[in-house]
Formats: structure tokens, sequence, C-alpha cells
């Protein structure tokens, strides 16, 4: 592995930095779970990975910010879509990786999938969300191996699977879109209630059902350009298809950032939704 500057760069991998649990640490080691998110930049968390990556991958780090799950904004995720579409047709760039609080990471994965992901796949590059459910000096922690493991998943050839917007956690991978995270206390917990499959061996019936969900996406959906506005009070139902979460109900919304039929279309994406649920969400 080879962390490259800015004046050398050939062709690589970039590494986004959001902060989370993965860049978290605890007070005390003994006790993990007593932690304080977004210590660690991103560019002492691949040092850390030392010969975890063959040498041959070269990597490019961004430090984008550094927050707990709770922190996440409509700023901070339009900052971050802008970035993936802006860095995608680059030709140098293989792919991206994105480290993440696990909070929160179903949101902002179903938010770059609708604004990001026909262009990744088109392109035939990787945009992979990853994290951490235990702070980065717990003697098991994940976040070392989920970060290697995301990143040797953006390299894996185009011709294996489709680019397009994925997550991995605990050696697993699934759509970015499918994220939910329902357990709090498991290293795949982001994902093992989600149709996934293992990073190392890929499922045929997972890759066929990657396609069949790409093919049924027309189009990317425009990045809202509002600061704001109340529009992540929606991505937050539509991301986790069902009640709001407690980390957002108190928010208000102000206004719309895109017009009627683009958020119609947004509300299209969300798998899951019952036609009611929807109806509330346009009304």
């Amino acid at each position: 592995m080879t962390i490259q500057s800015a004046s050398e760069i050939t062709s690589h991998i970039l590494v986004l930095g959001v902060g989370g649990t993965i860049a978290g640490v605890a007070r005390d080691p003994s006790k993990p779970f007593t932690y304080t998110a977004g210590q660690l930049e991103i560019g002492a968390i691949l040092e850390k990975l030392g010969a975890g990556l063959p040498s041959s991958v070269k990597l490019v780090s961004r430090q984008m910010a550094n927050i707990d799950s709770g922190d996440l904004s409509e700023e901070l995720l339009t900052q971050i879509a802008n970035t993936v579409i802006d860095e995608l047709p680059n030709p140098l760039l293989k792919g991206i990786v994105i480290t993440h609080s696990t909070d929160t990471v179903e949101e902002t994965g179903f938010f770059l999938d609708s604004t990001c992901g026909k262009l990744a796949e088109k392109l035939g590059k990787r945009v992979v969300l990853t994290g951490a459910m235990l702070p980065s000096n717990a003697a098991r922690a994940d976040g070392p191996q989920n970060l290697a493991d995301a990143i040797q998943w953006a390299d894996t050839a185009p011709e294996n699977c489709p680019g397009g917007v994925f997550a991995v956690f605990a050696g697993k991978v699934c759509m970015a879109r499918d994220l939910a995270k329902r357990h709090t206390n498991t290293f795949n917990a982001p994902l093992m209630d989600s149709p996934y499959s293992t990073t190392g061996l890929i499922n045929p019936s997972w890759l066929s059902r990657v396609k069949a969900v790409q093919s049924a996406l027309s189009e990317d959906l425009p990045v809202p350009q509002g600061v704001g506005l109340g529009w992540r009070l929606l991505l937050a139902i539509l991301a986790h298809g069902r009640s709001l979460s407690m980390r957002c109900s108190e928010r208000v919304l102000r206004g719309w950032c895109w017009p009627a039929q683009e958020w119609a279309a947004f509300i299209s994406h969300g798998w899951g939704l019952s036609n009611k649920r929807r109806f509330m969400v346009l009304a």
C-alpha cells in the first residue's frame, strides 16, 4: 500500500474520511463502548493499515469531516455527493472509499446511490462506504479490516461486479441503498438484515439482484443545492423505510429544494415504502 501526495498521483483509490466510530477513541480501551467518535484523521487510520493491503494499491486520502453520527448535515451530504460526482470521471481514479459513522450510513448510502449510482455504474467504478462498530483503540477493533476490505472491493476488477455504490462490513458487501442497521452489538450490524454477498467469493444470486436493481433505475437525481431546507428529514424516511429515526425527529421541514417531479422520482427510488407513506412524504 502506498499513500500518495497530490503532486505524485497515479492510478489510485480515493479515501474520504467523514468520521464516526472507525475514527473514534475510547478513553479506556478495555471499555470500548464508551468512546468519542471522530478523533483520528483518515491519513492516520490508513497509516495503521500498513501491510494490510497489497503494495500495488495506491491511495489518496482526503478529510471531509470528522463527526459523530448525529452531526451529519445536509451541507455535508451535498459536499460528499458533489465530491464523488467530480472525482469519478478522473481517468486515474479506480474507485472511492468513504469512512462513515454506522448510525447514519444508510442515509448517506441511499442518498449517494440515488445521486451518483448510475454515474458510477456507467464508469465501471465503485463507491464503497464502510465504518466500524468499535473504536480504533479497542482490542477487537473492526475498523482496520473493514477499511482494508472496502479498499479491496473498490479495487476489484469491474468484470467481477458492476460499478455502483456499495457498503462493506465484516467481510460482506451490500448495495448501499440496502443498508439497514437494526442492531448495535454485532460487527455486521449495518447490513446483517440486507441482501449481501461475501467480498471474497461473490454470490451469483446477489450479483443478479444488483444488476436487476441497477437496470430498473434510469438516471441519477440531481444533488439538492440548498442548506437548511429540511430535505434530510425526508431522506431519513426513505433510507430507513420506517418511522423517522430519533436523531431526525426534531428536524422541522421548512421547504423544498427539489421540484415536485424530482421528489416524486426520489420517492420512487425508495424500495419498500408503502404507497401510503410515499403519498405522505409528497403531501
